[in-house]
């Protein structure tokens, strides 16, 4: 039996929490972190596997106060053998946004895991 990850995001209305539609990525895709800077502009990041899950991708999705939907992230991989995972996003100031993970590499003469930190201004 074969599984694919699917995102949840999860709303607390002051008694009782309630799933909140979100997308998903290609075909499997997990959320890590939320960062709330208003009721009305909400970021979660986390990753999504191509098609045969040969590549992780990092995912960022926003919430603007009625529905969530996925916003193309930075994909430093020119040659796709490389794999991003976000697992922390935070608010780092009015409008500013920083996501924390880590890039693993495949390629010949330079493999291995490294720190990966993605800000943005889209916040």
């Amino acid at each position: 039996m074969s599984t694919t990850d699917h995102t949840l995001a999860e709303h607390w209305n002051g008694t009782k929490w309630s799933a909140s539609p979100t997308p998903d990525g290609t075909s499997g895709s997990r959320l890590a972190a939320v960062a709330a800077v208003s009721p009305t502009n909400a970021w979660a990041a986390g990753y999504s596997t191509t098609g045969g899950g040969e590549q992780i991708l990092p995912l960022f999705e926003h919430w603007n106060g009625s529905a969530w939907s996925i916003v193309p992230g930075a994909n430093e991989d020119p040659q796709g053998d490389n794999s991003n995972t976000l697992f922390s996003v935070v608010a780092t100031g009015p409008g500013s946004l920083t996501a924390v993970g880590a890039w693993s590499s495949l390629q010949q003469g330079n493999p291995g895991s490294r720190t990966l930190a993605v800000t943005t201004t889209h916040g």
